[in-house]
């Protein structure tokens, strides 16, 4: 195995390891020993199946997807993309198809920032905000939010989207009526 190859499967490893404590780009970086960006830059990489794979991915989720789903009471995580309800191709080696639920869901997010000056910060505050919400109580300075939802997060999973230069930082979560 190249260099290359063992330093993507030490940040998974260190990932799986560190799953419950909503392990974060700083956190994993200052583990494995590399810049946030080098570690960024690597896991992109990694993308060349689903980047060759982009002209089927729904544009609702886009090409570059990745969450925390809950399965038989632990938490995982997962990379790839939406695809249409009737996608019979090929499914590349080491991925599989997984049927999501519909939901609603709450969007955390910060619009286009620089990757390099502002990343952690904004991943910082986006995901805050986003792991300590309640959705059960009404917000009164945003009248949107009407309160009164909980988390579904037993059914689907949370997601994140990640491409600072374009869309920015969200962190979705799913919700429903109580």
């Amino acid at each position: 195995m190249n260099q290359w190859s063992l330093s993507i499967q030490q940040m998974i490893d260190w990932i799986e390891q560190n799953i419950e404590n909503n392990p974060t780009l700083l956190q994993m970086s200052a583990q494995v020993g590399y810049s946030p960006h080098y570690c960024s830059f690597l896991f992109h990489k990694v993308c060349g199946i689903i980047e060759s794979m982009r002209h089927i991915a729904l544009e609702s989720t886009g090409c570059h997807l990745a969450g925390w789903f809950y399965e038989n009471g632990k938490k995982g995580y997962f990379y790839g993309f939406g695809i249409p309800t009737d996608y019979s191709g090929v499914v590349p080696e080491g991925f599989e198809i997984r049927d999501v639920p519909a939901s609603n869901y709450l969007v955390f997010f910060h619009p286009q920032f620089d990757f390099l000056a502002e990343n952690n910060e904004v991943m910082r505050k986006v995901e805050n905000l986003a792991w300590n919400y309640d959705p059960s109580k009404p917000d009164s300075d945003r009248l949107w939010i009407p309160g009164g939802y909980e988390w579904n997060e037993g059914e689907c999973p949370d997601y994140q989207r990640h491409f600072p230069e374009v869309w920015g930082y969200e962190v979705l979560r799913p919700v429903r009526k109580k």
